[in-house]
């Protein structure tokens, strides 16, 4: 029971390393698209960091713990319904943080180039915080409905 509640523990961190600074990466290139070449360069070592030091390993660790505690209680999840529609968001969430921390390690070694437009990095980061919005609720107000099974 100690251990479940630990790992438990290291998934919320995880995500809320993960999410914060997914979130806080993708401000960083909205604001890097409107700065000029030097500008772009002076942010290139941060946003570096940010995504190899705290982003990438949130996610690892959000995930992994995330797997352990699906696997140690695959009954439980398997009949709830909150955690079907979480499951595909988070995947979802996953699949576009993975993204943006390529295109910020590309855009770290390339400082000179120029990189998407602000206005896609701004609706990345309000879709990003809808889909956290949504996922935190289901987490946090799991439907008491279960499917049949």
């Amino acid at each position: 029971m100690l251990v479940h509640v630990g790992v438990k523990v290291l998934h919320v961190l995880g995500v809320i390393a993960w999410v914060g600074g997914a979130l806080s990466l993708s401000v960083l290139m909205a604001w890097r698209a409107g700065q000029d070449e030097a500008g772009r360069r002076a942010l290139a070592v941060p946003m570096r960091r940010l995504a190899l030091g705290v982003v990438l390993p949130g996610l690892v660790l959000a995930l992994a713990a995330g797997v352990w505690l699906l696997v140690t209680k695959l009954e439980y999840f398997r009949l709830a319904v909150w955690f079907h529609i979480k499951l595909p968001l988070v995947l979802l969430a996953a699949g576009d943080t993975g993204l943006c921390v390529f295109r910020a390690v590309w855009l770290s070694e390339e400082p000179g180039e120029a990189g998407p437009a602000a206005a896609s990095e701004w609706r990345r980061v309000g879709v990003m915080v809808g889909v956290v919005a949504v996922v935190v609720g289901l987490a946090l107000f799991k439907l008491p409905i279960r499917l049949a099974g």
